[in-house]
C-alpha cells in the first residue's frame, strides 16, 4: 500500500504530468509566502486566481520548500494516517 501511494505521487509530479490546477494553486501560493508576496495575487497554470485557503498553503510549506511540490505532503499524511491505523489496531490487542 506505501508503494503505491509513494508511486501515485512520485508519477502526478513528473514534468508532463500537469497535475491539476488545485495542486498548481497549492505550490504557487505556498511560493509566495516563502517570498513575502501575497499568494492570491497569483494565477495558476491555467490562468485561474488562487482560490485555495491559507491552511492549504501553510499545511504544504515544508514539502514545497524540499522539494517545489505539493506531492510530498499526500504522501506524508499517507504514511501518518496508516500509522494511525495500525496503531490503533496494535493498541485493540
Amino acid at each position: 500500500m506505501v508503494l503505491l501511494i509513494y508511486h501515485y505521487t512520485l508519477i502526478d509530479s513528473l514534468p508532463d504530468s500537469s497535475g491539476s490546477d488545485r495542486d498548481d494553486a497549492v505550490e504557487i501560493g505556498a511560493s509566495a509566502i516563502m517570498n513575502g508576496e501575497n499568494p492570491w495575487s497569483q494565477n495558476t497554470m491555467l490562468d485561474n486566481p488562487i482560490t485555495t485557503g491559507p491552511s492549504n498553503m501553510i499545511f504544504s510549506l515544508p514539502s514545497v520548500f524540499l522539494t517545489g511540490k505539493v506531492n510530498l505532503m499526500s504522501f506524508i499524511m499517507w504514511l501518518v494516517f496508516l500509522s494511525f491505523l495500525i496503531a490503533g489496531d496494535l493498541y485493540k490487542q
